[in-house]
């Protein structure tokens, strides 16, 4: 495979996973949009239970833009307060490993192909045959979802593998983790999917592109990378969203940074101590390691963290509250 087939082949797997990924959240949002909402408002009396239900909600409808939004919604109405708020995005976080851990668990370790063209091909049928937003068509559409995002990994991983044949690996290694770090933050602030960027790290690892403490690099650059829409979107917004995003930023902003000084003791006690050989394994644990840092690291000063950002943006006179 020549170099420009194997890079459509590698855009071609990014564009297939993002439309995949997007059909599975709509799909989601209508077959139980409203009671999740209602599940993550009630779950929210509480800061260990909005953590709960953050990471719940998250991991199915897989988008912590849609859990985030939400939590904006019911701050901006008065429904929940801002510490609530920022432990449901402590939970966000960590709901979002959800399908990284099905990526390296299904997707290399099956024959992907066996899996992805019966949904698409069965499930893309019965879609466009199917009454207009009729629960057949939500659940032809979640699962049709599925089948693309499970074609998208397989074009990524086969890209990723032809690309790298006869290239020597070793010069990767000579990188300091600051550009893996940069270069996980930039694939992710343009894609706005972390999901995607830990599909193509996912894809490079199996492959032997990079070496672990690499992967965990790009990783870390992907928790703040995807956070860029939401603090773009805040910026001639109202208060409160400036607060949510200006929180999720600096959750996951602090975290990486953080994880990123003590990377090489992080690397050493998942492969040593806990003794994580499988590189695929020892990285997607990583994703979730990190997230579990930040939420006990921020979970202490929820209250004092949230003043700060009230403090910081206040409402004007102008400004109305909103209702989700």
């Amino acid at each position: 495979m020549n170099h420009l087939s194997v890079i459509w082949s590698l855009l071609a797997g990014i564009a297939i996973f993002l439309l995949g990924m997007s059909m599975l959240e709509e799909a989601m949002k209508q077959l139980a949009g409203r009671p999740f909402k209602l599940f993550l408002k009630k779950q929210s009396s509480s800061r260990p239970k909005a953590i709960i239900g953050g990471a719940a909600v998250t991991a199915i409808l897989q988008s912590s833009s849609v859990v985030n939004l939400m939590a904006l919604a019911f701050v901006g109405a008065n429904v929940i307060q801002m510490q609530h708020a920022l432990a449901v995005m402590l939970g966000s976080n960590l709901g979002t490993t959800f399908s990284s851990w099905i990526i390296a668990t299904v997707g290399f370790r099956m024959n992907i192909e066996n899996i992805a063209y019966p949904l698409a091909g069965l499930y893309g049928v019965t879609m466009f045959l199917s009454g207009k937003n009729s629960k057949l068509e939500h659940w032809s559409r979640l699962l049709f979802g599925t089948g693309l995002l499970f074609m998208g990994l397989n074009l990524i991983r086969n890209g990723m593998e032809s690309s790298l044949s006869g290239i020597n690996l070793s010069s990767f290694n000579t990188y300091p983790l600051i550009i893996f770090l940069l270069t996980g933050f930039i694939i992710t602030a343009i894609i706005q999917s972390s999901s995607v960027t830990i599909a193509i790290v996912l894809s490079a690892l199996y492959a032997g592109a990079i070496e672990l403490i690499a992967a965990m690099a790009i990783v870390l650059g992907a928790e703040t990378g995807t956070i860029i829409k939401l603090v773009l979107a805040s910026l001639t917004g109202l208060a409160a969203k400036k607060r949510v995003a200006m929180g999720n930023l600096l959750i996951n902003g602090i975290t990486s940074i953080i994880i990123f000084i003590g990377i090489y003791p992080v690397h050493r006690f998942i492969t040593e101590t806990i003794m994580i050989k499988d590189k695929l394994m020892a990285l997607v644990f990583f994703q979730s390691f990190v997230n579990i840092a930040g939420i006990i690291l921020f979970y202490p000063f929820l209250n004092p963290f949230s003043r700060f950002l009230e403090n910081r943006f206040r409402h004007n006179r102008d400004e109305s509250l909103f209702t989700s």
